[in-house]
């Protein structure tokens, strides 16, 4: 499967960059020439984004464990936890503002698509890892609510030490640059 339908897939696109990460959570003299929205309901359908590149992600890790071994079937079992976790507080954020959160597709045939060896597994986890960093860090300056852009920093953070993980098993950098922006 190539990116761009992956992409579609998540329901995400690719926007951000470190530079936006810290202006958008006060931290610097940056400036930000996003504006961010000032209503829950942006901030919902930006969470409900979020949730369901993890819900892609947790499609992922599960259908790892099928297929991967040794250590990295410890990497994927403790990353589908995080990914469960990450998901769980994205729910939770959307039913304080009101909202309803984005349920699970029925299939992730088309974000999984046909794996075939377990780099092909970790290939995808790569994917889907770049992916949620890029949607957050497009995320974080829109957001209205300054503890949501914080939560939203954490999972970020997370998913960036997700792809190192992941990057190391499959035998590159793990930190391939000085500058995290989830673009492929």
């Amino acid at each position: 499967m190539n990116r761009r339908a992956f992409l579609r897939v998540a329901g995400v696109t690719a926007l951000g960059g470190s530079a936006m990460l810290v202006a958008a959570c006060g931290g610097g003299g940056g400036t930000n020439t996003t504006p961010a929205p000032t209503n829950a309901q942006s901030d919902v359908d930006i969470l409900n984004n979020a949730l369901n590149v993890e819900n892609t992600a947790i499609a992922i890790y599960a259908a790892a464990l099928k297929m991967l071994t040794g250590a990295d079937l410890g990497m994927a079992r403790q990353h589908l936890g995080q990914e469960m976790a990450h998901a769980d507080a994205l729910s939770k954020a959307v039913q304080k503002l009101g909202g309803t959160p984005s349920l699970p597709l029925p299939s992730y045939s088309k974000a999984i698509g046909h794996p075939k060896t377990p780099g092909d597994m970790l290939r995808l986890a790569d994917t889907i890892e770049t992916t949620a960093i890029s949607a957050y860090l497009g995320a974080i300056p829109k957001l209205s609510d300054l503890t949501l852009r914080q939560t939203v920093a954490a999972i970020v953070t997370n998913e960036a030490e997700h792809l190192s993980v992941v990057r190391t098993a499959l035998h590159l950098s793990p930190v391939p640059s000085a500058f995290v922006r989830g673009a492929a």
